[in-house]
């Protein structure tokens, strides 16, 4: 998967190769996409779920400014990581044309799956995928 580093609300850089080792649900979206609203609830669950066992959640949200990005987040009480594409470069690296966009990185950094549209993440199908990307080893 192809690295980029991008700013959290809280201003602080993350990059992809800042999680190697922890599988990675990389989803791109915006405030105004009513499917990306409707899907944010269940990827919250699968986030409280998952995060202990190496599952990183992270959300790009796609060139919106972060006063929009923060009263949304804070709306749906999201708590995984949300991170700000200002400009749109690291979405459009990944073809994120259409939204919501999931993609799906094991443990070495390798895609292992790409979704377009929204879905139940907190669904009996769901979890069974992520588990099985968290068993696998680095």
């Amino acid at each position: 998967a192809p690295d980029f580093a991008l700013e959290d609300l809280s201003g602080r850089r993350l990059s992809l190769k800042d999680l190697k080792g922890k599988a990675v649900f990389l989803n791109f979206w915006a405030t105004w996409c009513v499917p990306c609203r409707e899907e944010m609830p269940t990827m919250e669950k699968l986030h409280g779920e998952f995060k202990g066992q190496g599952l990183e959640v992270v959300a790009i949200n796609i060139k919106e400014n972060k006063k929009e990005v923060r009263k949304f987040v804070d709306e749906l009480r999201l708590t995984f990581t949300v991170l700000l594409d200002k400009d749109g470069k690291v979405s459009e690296k990944y073809g994120a044309w259409a939204i919501p966009l999931s993609y799906f990185i094991n443990r070495k950094g390798e895609f292992v799956g790409k979704v377009d549209g929204p879905r139940e993440w907190d669904g009996r199908e769901a979890k069974a995928f992520f588990l099985q990307l968290l068993r696998e080893k680095n």
